[in-house]
C-alpha cells in the first residue's frame, strides 16, 4: 500500500535511518494463501531481523506468507517482529511458523506506539 511506504519513509527519515530499502509489492495468489510477490533480487539473501506488518488483515492466509516465502532468507535466530501479535490470528500463525520452521515466539507489549 503506497500510503504506508510513505508513512514509514517519513518515520524512517525522522529518527535519521537510512540503511533501510522499502519495497512495495503487490499481493500474489499462492494456492492456499495471498502473500507479497516481493523482488527477490533487490532482497539481501539473507535477514536477522524482520519487522513485520501486513499484509492486511483480511487477506487469505492473513501474514503468514513471510516464513513461507522467504524461509531461506531466514538467519537461523533469526527475530521476526510481528506487529499485532496479540490477535487471535497472529498468534495462530506464530504457532504455525513455530511448527514448520522450528521457531519459537513470545509476546511483549499490547499497545502501539503511535
Amino acid at each position: 500500500m503506497p500510503e504506508w511506504a510513505t508513512k514509514v519513509k517519513k518515520h524512517l527519515k525522522h529518527y535519521k535511518i537510512d540503511n533501510v530499502i522499502i519495497c512495495e509489492a503487490q499481493l500474489r495468489d499462492y494456492d492456499s494463501f495471498e502473500w507479497y510477490d516481493p523482488p527477490l533480487e533487490k532482497l539481501p539473501s539473507s535477514f536477522s531481523l524482520v519487522i513485520y506488518d501486513g499484509p492486511p488483515g483480511g487477506t487469505n492466509g492473513g501474514r503468514y506468507g513471510l516464513a513461507s516465502i522467504l524461509r531461506n532468507r531466514l538467519k537461523p535466530h533469526s527475530i521476526i517482529l510481528l506487529d499485532d501479535a496479540g490477535r487471535e490470528q497472529e498468534r495462530a500463525i506464530a504457532d504455525r511458523w513455530a511448527a514448520e520452521i522450528g521457531a519459537s515466539f513470545e509476546i511483549l507489549g499490547r499497545t502501539k506506539p503511535w
